[in-house]
């Protein structure tokens, strides 16, 4: 039904030159102005597989980026397990960049938080929410409808403006301003769309294990 993303965010105020790698959030400047999503949250999952894979591992082979996270420890204000949590920290200048949503950052922009998106070269991670009619369903004629309306050209245009919402009809045309802040275009040919099922079954040992060497 649409593209969204874990991406950097940073604070407009405090950050002159956006970031452009996820390896950035590790430069000394940053040391106490870094906010971190939990693993509990799907960007905590999410942040975890881009640290590993910008230093050699990947979903398989999760270890360097626990190793990463542990360094980047001593640096980070805050570890949020609900992703409004931070928006007092960018409004107080309390921090400067975090590890956010793609569609909280335009929201959040949208009420005047300084904050805007940064797209990681080695790409944000994907996230792709869906769309279904349930089987036993006794409205599908109407559900098939909402679902034609959800994906028009129209339909996506309205909800990437309302909702900060990337597209998946190639049809639609955004706004310069809005074609950089959500996944549209070639920002979608640079994430990495994780395998989910894949995910799932890690993630047992990945929250263990962050509880263990992270979170304590």
């Amino acid at each position: 039904m649409m593209f969204a993303g874990t991406i950097i965010t940073y604070n407009t105020n405090l950050v002159k030159t956006p970031p452009t790698s996820w390896a950035d959030l590790w430069k000394p400047e940053w040391k106490g102005k870094l906010a971190i999503p939990d693993i509990s949250g799907t960007s905590g999952q999410q942040f975890l597989m881009a640290a590993a894979r910008i230093n050699g591992g990947s979903v398989e082979n999760i270890d360097p980026g626990f190793e990463a996270i542990k360094k980047l420890k001593p640096n980070i204000q805050m570890m949020y397990t609900q992703p409004d949590q931070i928006i007092p920290l960018f409004e107080r200048g309390d921090i400067a960049l975090a590890v956010w949503y793609t569609d909280r950052t335009g929201a959040a922009a949208l009420k005047g938080v300084p904050v805007a998106a940064a797209y990681p070269s080695e790409g944000a991670i994907g996230i792709v929410p869906t769309v279904s009619v349930p089987k036993a369903s006794q409205k599908r004629e109407l559900a098939q409808k909402y679902i034609a309306v959800l994906l028009s050209p129209e339909g996506q245009l309205c909800f990437g403006q309302s909702q900060f919402a990337g597209p998946t009809n190639k049809k639609v045309q955004l706004p310069a301003d809005l074609a950089k802040l959500v996944p549209y275009g070639p920002l979608v040919q640079r994430m990495f769309f994780p395998d989910t099922d894949l995910v799932a079954k890690k993630f047992p040992e990945w929250s263990e294990r962050w509880g263990r060497e992270i979170a304590r």
